[in-house]
């Protein structure tokens, strides 16, 4: 019988406070520098909301770093034991669009017919 696996990425809270607190930035201060409403950090910092992945990646490009570092990954089993988390380079990220130029095998003009 084999193992179902789960990869899950949760936005992990604490990681977004320590990455603020470590630039010295107040909330005020963070929230004007990547755009977003000071009270929507306060509650990403106290986990009563869940940024949108958009709003990450404002933050992401804002200081030039990885989206991932304000993310949990874990990866579970079917009998729910924790083979990693809390790590941020655990898990390669996958892609959530194929790349583009169509299905392999078809000279990039898609599935046959022209339809998927």
């Amino acid at each position: 019988m084999g193992i179902g696996i789960v990869i899950n990425d949760e936005f992990n809270p604490e990681m977004l406070k320590n990455f603020r607190q470590s630039h010295k930035l107040s909330q005020a201060e963070f929230a004007r520098r990547v755009g977003l409403p000071r009270p929507s950090v306060t509650n990403y910092e106290a986990g009563k909301r869940v940024p949108t992945r958009k709003n990450v990646a404002r933050i992401a490009l804002a200081f030039d770093v990885s989206m991932r570092q304000f993310y949990t990954h874990f990866v579970k089993t079917d009998d729910d034991e924790s083979l990693a988390s809390d790590t941020a380079t655990a898990i390669p990220a996958v892609p959530a669009t194929p790349p583009t130029g169509g299905v392999p095998g078809h000279g990039g003009r898609g599935a046959p017919g022209g339809t998927l």
